[in-house]
């Protein structure tokens, strides 16, 4: 298991029932952004995710 942070720049899908999420961010180390998916609770763009 892998833990990242970062900002919200896309959120490609969200299921408003479930908290489901395809979120894109961007992470420092990381030249592209990163695809993030689960279950991700009130998530915005320019959120920041935390560890």
């Amino acid at each position: 298991m892998e833990y990242l942070s970062g900002v919200v720049e896309r959120i490609t899908y969200e299921n408003e029932e479930n908290g489901f999420s395809v979120i894109k961010i961007k992470s420092k180390g990381f030249s592209d952004l990163v695809t993030v998916v689960g279950n991700l609770a009130a998530v915005n763009v320019g959120s920041i995710v935390p560890k």
